[in-house]
Parts: C-alpha cells; structure tokens; sequence
C-alpha cells in the first residue's frame, strides 16, 4: 500500500479520499490510486509507522490523528522526496481508519498539502468534505 500511495501522493494541493464499492479510491487532480478497504478502528501508533530515527536532520511531527506533537523524527534531508515518503507512511498507517469514518459520515475526506522546501515546513489539513479540518501533519525543523 505504501508504494500505490508514494505515486500519488502531492506536496502541494488536495487530495480526495473515498470509498467505492469496497476499495479506497486516492484521487489527486487526474490520478487515481485505488486500495482494498479493511476497516479498522483505529489508525496504527506513530512509533509503528515512523520507526526508530536515525542520525541526521532533527524534525518535529504534530499530528490529531496520531495524537502526536512536536514528535522528533530524523532525516537524512527535507527534500520533497524525503516529505513525500513521510507523508506516505503516515497515510499509509491511517487511511483504513480515515476511510472507516468517510464511510460512517457519508462523505468523502479532503486532505489539503502546503510545502515549503526552503523554509523545511509541510502542513497537511485532513477533515471531511465541508466541515472543520484537524492537522494531519505539520512537519517543521526542530531547532
């Protein structure tokens, strides 16, 4: 799942998020990504997606779906590479989840991406079409 996501994930501009007929639909502008759906309860802990951190470039995560903040993570850089791994393995551990409740409610989910790669910061919006947004990922360096 991790790889279907890293093609289609952008750091700059919406991506939708729904399910149709039993598999997630990932649209970005013209793209497509689909994915088997298997609602879970609950999203996986963030120490389960981002693993232990290596030596490098000091990074902060806040995250409401992950319960996280100012959650230090190492890099190697802040490339747009290195960000959209990142992003892909928190949508990755969450999107079973996030999907469950686009079913619940009825309505699709908007995740929104802003990044500025001079400025080392991602922020990532997530909330149901029309209604209030939470961060999914704000990612800044921790200096």
């Amino acid at each position: 799942m991790f790889k279907e996501l890293l093609g289609v994930v952008v750091l700059n501009g919406p991506m939708m998020i729904e399910v149709v007929s039993n598999e997630i639909v990932v649209t970005v502008y013209q793209h497509k990504t689909m994915i088997p759906y298997l609602p879970v309860d609950m999203p996986k802990t963030f120490d389960e997606i981002m693993g232990h951190s290596k030596k490098g470039l000091n990074m902060a995560i806040i995250s409401d779906i992950y319960d996280v903040y100012k959650k230090t993570i190492t890099v190697t850089n802040f490339s747009p590479s290195t960000v959209k791994e990142i992003l892909a393995k928190l949508l990755a551990g969450s999107i079973q989840y996030m999907a469950a409740i686009s079913v619940e409610e009825g309505l699709p989910i908007l995740l929104v991406n802003s990044y500025k790669e001079k400025d080392r910061y991602l922020l990532s919006t997530i909330g149901l079409v029309d209604d209030a947004r939470i961060i999914f990922a704000e990612i800044y360096e921790n200096k």
